[in-house]
């Protein structure tokens, strides 16, 4: 598994946002509940939309097979599993606490 911390050169901005809550919790000024909430929700919805994407250029390089197709799809692969690592991190930190969001939006995939 990559380093949790190894952010991808075009990772979204959601990335950044969930990085930057998850530290947050280790650190002096733990975000509000509001807050986890609204970036787990941001969180969720854009590795719905990363993933609606990847299926999309995987279904257009299986009629079509091209480099790029084939490149694309491995950023998107990469995008996501770095959603994945902020968003898994934010809900261990926020476990760790007393807030309920640890417990919902998006379950760890078995590799």
């Amino acid at each position: 598994m990559p380093n949790s911390r190894q952010t991808h050169p075009s990772a979204p901005p959601t990335y950044e946002l969930l990085r930057g809550l998850a530290d947050r919790c280790r650190g002096q000024s733990v975000p509000s509940n509001a807050e986890m909430q609204k970036a787990l929700e941001r969180g969720a919805t854009s590795l719905i939309a990363l993933e609606a994407r990847l299926q999309r250029v995987q279904a257009k390089s299986a009629e079509v097979p091209t480099l790029e197709a084939e490149l694309e799809c491995e950023q998107l692969a990469n995008e996501i599993e770095s959603l994945l690592a902020a968003l898994a991190d934010l809900r261990a930190c926020a476990a760790g606490g007393t807030s309920p969001l640890a417990h919902g939006f998006v379950l760890s995939r078995d590799r």
